[in-house]
């Protein structure tokens, strides 16, 4: 019995007696190694976990270099050099995600489609899609399948306010552009090139 935090010194030697102390020593090399985690490519091929799960485990300052993140045969995503990389697999329903707490969430590719998407446990008791990206770079607020009451409280998609006309440049991305409220005229600012455009709600 081997590893990188236990090496047996071989006692008893052949046809020789043992100390009390050297029993003790023994043993409590073998008791400091046994709250270490095995090393996960410990040889020629990955060791320890296999089919388990790690309970209430804290990573501190460790790094990603591969691997897959998921279940078996349909991983939720892949860690490559550093990268979150979401598409493999078959996919995922929200009905996947936990419903035991309120604070469970999951980002996930969704089942038959090009949708990745970010499920939560609103009620404790079903997972819902809060939004989601398509393959055409959407993004959708909402689950695509239910509209909300009239009545809602939730599910809003939010606009930042500011207190009178804006006058700062935003930074520029090709394709998309800089949107805000003022809510002391009621106008929602639209930044198109080097001006702020808007127009008025009554």
């Amino acid at each position: 019995m081997a590893n990188n935090w236990f090496t047996a010194y071989g006692l008893p030697q052949t046809r020789s007696t043992l100390s009390s102390s050297e029993v003790r020593g023994e043993f409590n090399r073998i008791s400091a190694a046994f709250d270490r985690m095995p090393e996960p490519t410990s040889g020629s091929s990955p060791k320890g976990f296999l089919g388990a799960y790690l309970e209430s485990s804290t990573f501190q300052n460790g790094a990603w270099l591969g691997g897959v993140i998921g279940t078996v045969g349909t991983p939720v995503s892949d860690v490559m050099a550093g990268r979150f990389r979401f598409g493999f697999g078959t996919g995922y329903t929200v009905s996947d995600a936990q419903s035991g707490a309120a604070r469970d969430a999951s980002i996930f590719r969704v089942a038959t489609t090009d949708r990745i998407a970010f499920g939560k446990n609103i009620d404790n008791v079903t997972p819902k899609v809060s939004f989601f990206m398509d393959e055409k770079a959407s993004l959708v607020m909402g689950d695509a399948t239910t509209e909300a009451a009239t009545t809602t409280t939730t599910g809003f998609f939010y606009l930042p306010t500011v207190n009178g006309a804006p006058t700062g440049v935003p930074a520029a991305y090709t394709g998309a552009v800089a949107a805000l409220f003022d809510r002391s005229t009621n106008r929602i600012y639209v930044r198109n090139g080097a001006t702020w455009r808007y127009v008025a709600l009554t």
